[in-house]
């Protein structure tokens, strides 16, 4: 197979319902249409070096992928895409915030600091913390915001909530660590 357009074509149209997945996927990541390839995959250890062409899968796809992994594979491959692509941050953030159901708040962050991605966690935080009254959440976004020097949103939070440890968010303002 040499032409990756007929094949994403004949995709497109839809006209087979039948075939060897796992064999499809294997010739799609071999010419390129690792989105094809992530999509058709049974095994989770080839899904998971398919997605590390994140530059070339939709969004979409890679929705559908974590949507068949539990919380576990789900890390694992965030952290995958991290380690590949710090620019992977905001689809991980995006993806956090998508099965937050499904996977807990707290190893997504821890995730998403490994990578130093601020950006990536402020933006998770923003979508998470409206469903949340952990005070360690709502640490994390201060901290965040502060470290990012949007101490505007900091104060915010900090006259608007009470969700918040006080001492713990009055030192860490004090030391300056950010």
């Amino acid at each position: 197979m040499s032409a990756p357009q007929v094949a994403e074509g004949i995709f497109q149209l839809n006209l087979f319902t039948q075939f060897d997945k796992q064999r499809i996927a294997l010739l799609c990541s071999q010419v390129g249409l690792y989105g094809r390839a992530l999509q058709y995959t049974t095994d989770v250890t080839l899904g998971r070096q398919y997605m590390l062409n994140s530059h070339a899968i939709s969004k979409e796809i890679m929705f559908e992928f974590f949507e068949k992994l539990d919380e576990t594979q789900s890390l694992e491959c965030m952290g995958d895409l991290l380690r590949s692509n710090r620019g992977n941050g905001q689809l991980c953030a995006e993806i956090g915030v998508k099965f937050a159901d499904k996977i807990d708040t707290k190893k997504t962050i821890q995730v998403l600091e490994q990578s130093a991605a601020n950006e990536a966690i402020l933006f998770f935080l923003c979508n998470v913390l409206p469903h949340t009254d952990d005070p360690d959440i709502y640490f994390k976004y201060i901290e965040s915001c502060a470290r990012l020097g949007n101490f505007k949103e900091v104060e915010r939070v900090v006259k608007e909530t009470e969700n918040y440890d006080p001492i713990k968010t009055r030192d860490f303002l004090m030391d300056g660590k950010f």
